[in-house]
């Protein structure tokens, strides 16, 4: 089943997150041939919430120690072949930094110091596995 969401005016959008409930009434015709439904089908099936970040926290650990990494962890599992290092940056520059992409998450390494206060900029490309940036 393929389908698209128009608006009146006929432009596209994204259907809201959640639970989509979808009935095709008897007599629909067929894309592949010419049989058409002989009844009601329901189908249903969750969409998914836009990409958002969930939390920053200090990873392995309660507490943020100089040279432990930041995670950052998402309500949606990221495109790993699209994910690049450059898309997230901090601030002053975190010596020897890497970071390292794995499902749902980001691990920020490098040599972070003590007693300083570092910002975090992650940019608007990241995407999800559903395509949400």
């Amino acid at each position: 089943m393929a389908f698209k969401v128009e608006e009146d005016s006929g432009v596209a959008r994204r259907l809201p997150a959640g639970l989509v409930e979808v009935e095709i009434g008897p007599g629909t015709p067929s894309a592949e041939g010419p049989l058409t439904t002989f009844q009601a089908q329901r189908h249903r099936f969750t969409m998914p919430d836009r990409l958002r970040v969930l939390k920053v926290d200090c990873a392995y650990s309660g507490s943020c120690r100089p040279g432990f990494p930041w995670r950052i962890q998402f309500n949606n599992q990221l495109d790993l072949k699209l994910f690049r290092e450059e898309m997230v940056t901090v601030s002053p520059p975190i010596e020897g930094m890497r970071v390292t992409p794995s499902g749902a998450q980001l691990l920020v390494h490098g040599w972070t110091k003590g007693r300083t206060k570092y910002s975090l900029r992650i940019d608007g490309g990241v995407q999800d596995i559903h395509g949400s940036a």
